[in-house]
């Protein structure tokens, strides 16, 4: 009897008032294909490059030489891409500025724009009315649609405002002039696409982060 009773106690729990069975995945979240799954979030590193001292910088929109500036790359670890961070330093009054990240698909040793894998949202400086309000400020752009990157395959991320280009208004990217890393060189493009100068390997600071 105590052993019946001890059962109709387990059981009643699974049974609504009206006789019908209550599901057990909506009273135990740990049963058997009912846990839910973790959400991932922007925080792999897939590539980075922190040097101490930066005492060079890329120009981004001073002229159409440089209307789209940025970092050529490969990635040892496959990864999506939803991010990048730039150290950014701004030239005069951009508050009426935004800026976008782009990650291109490139060919011959980085040297055009081929087609755009991933557009980030736009970043602007309300407050950069003057110079330096950006002085070497980490600025992360995000990639709403991640972008899925191979190894081994040559990509180009740039910045560019979208708009005419100004001598007197413009942001830069600061990097390290001394020190050089391999498949990891900044390059300049025209508003055409076409490269405009390049350098094999620099020492940009930035990161690249992927879903994880």
């Amino acid at each position: 009897m105590k052993r019946l009773l001890y059962l109709l106690y387990l059981l009643f729990p699974l049974m609504a008032f009206g006789g019908e069975p209550i599901q057990l995945a909506r009273m135990n979240p740990y049963v058997a294909g009912c846990i839910a799954a973790t959400a991932e979030t922007c925080s792999a590193t897939l590539k980075s490059k922190l040097p101490e001292t930066l005492d060079q910088v890329l120009q981004v929109g001073k002229a159409d030489t440089d209307y789209y500036r940025g970092v050529t790359f490969r990635l040892t670890t496959a990864g999506k891409i939803c991010s990048v961070l730039f150290k950014l330093s701004n030239t005069g009054d951009i508050s009426a500025k935004s800026y976008t990240a782009h990650l291109w698909s490139t060919t011959g040793a980085a040297t055009t724009l081929d087609a755009v894998l991933a557009t980030s949202d736009a970043v602007t400086c309300p407050t950069c009315t003057t110079n330096s309000v950006w002085n070497k400020t980490e600025v992360t752009f995000t990639f709403p649609t991640p972008y899925s990157a191979s190894t081994g395959v040559d990509y180009v991320i740039t910045l560019t405002s979208g708009a005419a280009t100004d001598a007197t208004k413009y942001i830069e990217i600061n990097y390290n002039g001394s020190d050089a890393e391999s498949y990891w060189g900044w390059g300049r493009w025209s508003s055409a696409g076409g490269a405009a100068g390049s350098s094999g390997a620099q020492d940009i600071y930035g990161t690249v982060k992927g879903m994880q």
